[in-house]
């Protein structure tokens, strides 16, 4: 039996608060980087180079098919994000939003709802 769509918007992870190192989703406490998708919470999220993000760092991510691509920076903003990867994926028809962490999860539980949002959380720096 499938889910309702109302049914299948209730079981998508939702963030109840962010603070520097750490987010809590659902009533669970993450302390190291994640992807969120519309079914699931990937922790651990590991790039190649630390502050620095590839198409291939985001491969998690773009298997979910995406509407909305939330990359969450940091608390400060650290994660580099090159022009060339925001091109590639508007070419891909996937809208990308670019926000330092401590942002970027309060505008995640606004799209999560309404349309497929993808979110990567860098969480510390």
């Amino acid at each position: 039996m499938s889910k309702s769509p109302q049914n299948a918007k209730a079981s998508i992870p939702l963030i109840e608060r962010y603070r520097f190192g750490h987010i809590r989703i659902n009533q669970k406490s993450f302390s190291r980087d994640l992807i969120i998708t519309p079914e699931k919470v990937f922790p651990h999220w590991q790039r190649a180079k630390s502050h620095s993000l590839t198409m291939a760092d985001l491969a998690i991510a773009l298997e979910a098919s995406p509407q909305e691509l939330i990359i969450g920076t940091g608390y400060f903003g650290r994660l580099s994000v090159p022009l060339s990867l925001v091109e590639e994926l508007q070419a891909r028809g996937i809208r990308c939003h670019i926000l330092p962490t401590r942002k970027a999860w309060q505008l995640y539980n606004h799209l999560a709802p309404k349309r497929r949002t993808v979110a990567a959380f860098h969480l510390t720096c």
